[in-house]
């Protein structure tokens, strides 16, 4: 579920192959977007409000927030994808989807649908997102071992390069960017 950058609207993803928005100020569902296979796990509004990104069964769809037309599809992954986000300038879009066992980071550009993998195993690496200068994306890594299941935050040059740990104890997740500054 997710604010469109003004406030006015409210796009959530469903279990039941949909995108659903809403007017915020009144509740009234203003836009239907219908997935053919698998289920909606995640939605975002591009920064302008004119794009809505969604992930599921296999897919990250960008689609025009007011009409609902479909306009981009990147199909690579053979299994689901878990969170999506636009960058701030609205060029790229970062996800998470899983490719091998667990879930890791990609990037991809919103035009030509070039994508790059910018995490790759040592657990699921999940929940990213773009710093509001577009140059470093925070997740989180989760780990399982016998002592049982840790979550990280880890924050990365946008490139992928330059990964840093932000916390060593306990369980984190869904990491928000506010105001970080170096």
């Amino acid at each position: 579920v997710c604010f469109s950058p003004d406030g006015t609207r409210i796009a959530s993803a469903s279990h039941d192959k949909m995108v659903k928005v809403w007017n915020a100020a009144t509740g009234q569902e203003t836009l239907t977007l219908k997935v053919p296979t698998g289920l909606v796990s995640c939605v975002s509004f591009s920064p302008d409000g004119t794009r809505i990104a969604s992930g599921h069964d296999r897919t990250v769809k960008v689609w025009d927030s007011t009409t609902g037309q479909e306009m981009v599809a990147l199909k690579e992954h053979t299994h689901p994808v878990s969170s999506v986000s636009f960058s701030p300038d609205g060029t790229r879009i970062v996800y998470a989807s899983r490719r091998t066992g667990n879930f890791d980071v990609a990037v991809a550009d919103v035009v030509t649908l070039e994508s790059r993998l910018l995490t790759s195993g040592g657990g699921s690496n999940e929940t990213p997102s773009f710093s509001p200068d577009g140059r470093r994306i925070l997740y989180t890594l989760k780990r399982t071992s016998r002592s049982g299941t840790t979550t990280q935050i880890y924050v990365m040059d946008a490139t992928g390069g330059n990964r840093k740990q932000l916390t060593t104890e306990g369980n984190n997740s869904a990491p928000v960017w506010s105001g970080f500054k170096e």
